[in-house]
């Protein structure tokens, strides 16, 4: 999927914690996993963001992992998981 697609009504960008939907949602949606430790056998790209030494591991399908890492590096908080991350996360395991 290239970057103009994003702009159909049908896409949705996915910030996952995990792999779990790849396999179902693969074909319609790209999937961008952002996580703290490193999957085992996956291709990720370390990232840090802030003033934090310690990477994020991202993980793309569906999209270019080196133009995922981009934007998740620019997403909004001063921290080192992105504030819509962080929050989605939450509510996923309230």
């Amino acid at each position: 999927m290239n970057r103009a697609s994003m702009d159909e009504p049908n896409r949705v960008l996915f910030l996952c914690t995990g792999n779990y939907y790849r396999s179902r949602l693969a074909e319609i949606f790209f999937i961008i996993g952002v996580a703290k430790t490193r999957f085992q056998n996956a291709t990720a790209i370390e990232i840090t963001r802030g003033e934090s030494k310690v990477p994020l591991f991202i993980t793309a399908v569906g999209i270019d992992p080196a133009e995922a890492a981009g934007d998740i590096r620019k997403m909004h908080g001063s921290f080192r998981v992105p504030t819509l991350t962080k929050r989605a996360d939450q509510l996923a395991r309230a």
